[in-house]
C-alpha cells in the first residue's frame, strides 16, 4: 500500500487542476508517534483518516490502490469547495 499511498501523493502535489486547492497528504508512523494514534483512536495499521483542517477525522474504508485514494481526494475537494 505504501507504493499507491506515495503515487497518489505525488498525483496530488502534480495535477495542475488542483494547483488552487489546499491540501496536505501525509504519514505517520503511529507505533513510534503513540500520541498521534492515541488522539486520532488509531489501533489498526494501515489506518487512513481524512482531516478537515486538522479537525473532525474521519476514517477512509475506500479502495488502497492509486486510483481509489485520488478519486476520493479529488472529492472531497470538490465538495468544500462547492461550500464556499
Amino acid at each position: 500500500m505504501i507504493g499507491d499511498y506515495a503515487a497518489a501523493a505525488k498525483h496530488l502535489t502534480e495535477d495542475t487542476a488542483l494547483k488552487s486547492a489546499s491540501f496536505v497528504v501525509a504519514a505517520v508512523d503511529a507505533t513510534a508517534e503513540r500520541d498521534v494514534a492515541n488522539k486520532f483512536d488509531i489501533s489498526g495499521y494501515p489506518t487512513l483518516k481524512y482531516l478537515r483542517y486538522g479537525k473532525n477525522p474521519q476514517d477512509y474504508d475506500g479502495g488502497r490502490k492509486k486510483k481509489d485514494l485520488v478519486d476520493f481526494m479529488v472529492k472531497k475537494m470538490r465538495m468544500h469547495r462547492n461550500e464556499l
